[in-house]
């Protein structure tokens, strides 16, 4: 029984992540393509020959990659998802044993259990661990840091190093993994008591330095390699809100922080009550907004409808039962800075970083990692506390609540998956099939070798290894990502007519519109459509009807009668039913 429960998270895990197939999202595919250049010597291009851009944010997942693609173990489905789903059960064990370091010893260690099999049970986190994409590393690197800086509280300087190494790893395998190289420095300021507070800051500030002079000298690589001191996908994803909007995170953040510092210092008459108030209100907000974040992509009311709505209620439930008993150990446990640092970190970089197209936010993983098992420890707890005061009313209302609230989250889990799985982001297999059925097959009609290819989605094109692609998204294109940042859209299409002059053009949506080029007069005398459809989104933008589609070059243009048959033979292949 006891092996049991602790092996349930993980067979759910398993089973949840075989729900999404052989699905691989294709930016997941640049990473892939880098690392298979990489090993072939070509260097950290997307094409052998190309100027060196660093078109992939995730140094560490790719590093990952590198060994078995050297050894030709590398398949582009099955590699990435298992190493993603033994990750995940590595981040799920380091989760695990710091909520069990942080329950009361009178809490059945089972909760701890319970907690992961809701996390788990998440789409918005299975899916990136199974996406190809570094989600499950950065996961790894997180639950590491935090159960870290959970330990006993005795720190030497052995354990600084043990933390920088930690924050090393999330800071190379996404960006924003940086803000997490805070949560051990500020656990140990938190932690300090009487007499004790310059070794403590001594340790704190060797840590940081560490970690300084670490991800410098990765800077340093990354200027000598690519001539830039940030990655390229930075440049392409930069928009003009973004400081405001990492401003705003950076006030809620210190402000947190404090919060957590008065809950630690030394209690004034009358403060226990309501420390345990704040405290088991903190926890149950933040098990809400695990439930709110994937309704953040549907617009702002329906977000906020989300959270506030079943925010106020269970934290005015909290308020309700008096003198309950809180499921970690007392108001301020011996692990409560950690995890709470953490879950603030992972709330900051969410606040901090923009929206993501893909959907099921990919960005808030840590923040549903580490919200949604302490979140349903202290749902669980306060659940508890109310059964444990004997009353029959409290005692059937809250089994009512948990189990109309395990009805919901399942209901919306089991929803979310089936929306997810038929109609997943951008499959990479859809765009190399797509790629190699269209580009690569209509440039053995063309006079030119090697033609390049225009196009926004390029993991697929790029793993197929056909063509030269132009990357329309920026992500590994330097000068494409620099205008798109400044939407600059007369020079960006004038950087595609003048200079780039890609064979072909594929383009559809906000892509079209970003570039350019259908409010130019030089791409309808330069190119000549392949097959167009009517786009309703660019239609909208430009409030006049418009068609997307592909293009060819027209000094390349094979003919009529070759476009037509390229047209049926994308019918066929492709299932397209319109075309000019």
């Amino acid at each position: 029984m006891l092996l049991g429960h602790r092996l349930a998270p993980f067979a759910l895990l398993v089973v949840h992540a075989a729900v999404y197939g052989t699905w691989i999202v294709d930016d997941a595919a640049i990473t892939f393509s880098y690392a298979r250049n990489f090993v072939d010597g070509h260097g950290f291009v997307t094409w052998p020959g190309a100027a060196p851009v660093e078109g992939f944010s995730n140094l560490a997942w790719l590093l990952c990659l590198i060994p078995f693609l050297a050894l030709g173990l590398f398949d582009p489905i099955w590699t990435p998802k298992l190493l993603g789903l033994a990750l995940t059960c590595a981040a799920l064990c380091l989760l695990r044993r710091t909520s069990v370091r942080s329950l009361a010893p009178e809490r059945p260690i089972w909760l701890a259990d319970a907690a992961l099999l809701f996390v788990v049970a998440n789409p918005a986190v299975v899916i990136w661990c199974v996406s190809g994409l570094e989600n499950p590393l950065y996961l790894f690197a997180v639950a590491g840091i935090v159960e870290h800086a959970t330990r006993p509280a005795d720190w030497r300087g052995r354990d600084a190093l043990v933390a920088t190494a930690w924050a090393l790893l999330a800071a190379t395998t996404r960006p924003d993994g940086l803000a997490f190289a805070a949560i051990w420095p500020l656990t140990v300021l938190l932690e300090h008591r009487a007499g004790e507070f310059s070794r403590r800051f001594a340790l704190a500030a060797k840590c940081a330095a560490m970690t300084v002079c670490g991800f410098s000298l990765v800077t340093l690589w990354r200027f000598v390699t690519f001539g830039d001191y940030v990655a390229n996908t930075a440049h392409a994803k930069l928009h003009p809100g973004g400081l405001v909007r990492v401003a705003l995170a950076c006030l809620w953040f210190a402000g947190a922080i404090a919060m957590v510092r008065w809950l630690r210092s030394r209690p004034q008459p009358g403060d226990d009550q309501l420390r345990t108030h704040i405290v088991r209100a903190l926890g149950l907000v933040a098990f809400v907004t695990v439930f709110a974040i994937p309704e953040l992509q549907t617009g702002q009311r329906a977000a906020l409808r989300a959270l506030a709505a079943p925010g106020l209620g269970i934290v005015l439930f909290a308020l309700a039962v008096e003198r309950s008993t809180w499921p970690f150990k007392g108001p301020s446990p011996d692990a409560g800075p950690g995890t709470a640092v953490g879950l603030f970190t992972a709330a900051f970089v969410v606040g901090a970083l923009p929206s993501d197209w893909m959907g099921e936010q990919r960005f808030a993983s840590p923040m549903l990692l580490l919200g949604g098992s302490f979140g349903a420890l202290a749902v669980a707890g306060l659940a508890r506390a109310a059964i444990d005061r004997r009353r029959r009313w409290l005692t059937t209302m809250t089994t009512a609540l948990l189990l109309a609230g395990l009805a919901v989250t399942g209901y919306r889990f089991v929803r979310r998956a089936r929306d997810f799985t038929s109609s997943p982001t951008v499959p990479m297999q859809q765009v190399q099939g797509d790629f190699e059925a269209t580009f690569a097959a209509w440039a053995r009609d063309l006079p030119e070798s090697d033609p390049t290819v225009l196009i926004p989605d390029v993991g697929g094109a790029l793993w197929s290894n056909c063509l030269p692609v132009i990357d329309l998204g920026g992500l590994c294109d330097a000068r494409i990502a620099r205008l798109l940042s400044r939407g600059d859209r007369e020079a960006l299409a004038d950087l595609i007519l003048t200079d780039l002059r890609p064979a072909f053009v594929g383009m559809h949506g906000h892509w079209a519109w970003d570039s350019g080029l259908p409010d130019d007069p030089r791409f309808e005398r330069d190119y000549v459509s392949v097959w167009t459809e009517p786009d309703a989104w660019l239609s909208a933008r430009a409030d006049r009807p418009l068609r997307s589609g592909r293009y060819v070059r027209r000094d390349l243009d094979p003919g009529e009668a070759t476009r037509q048959a390229w047209r049926r033979s994308a019918r066929t292949t492709l299932g397209l039913d319109r075309s000019d």
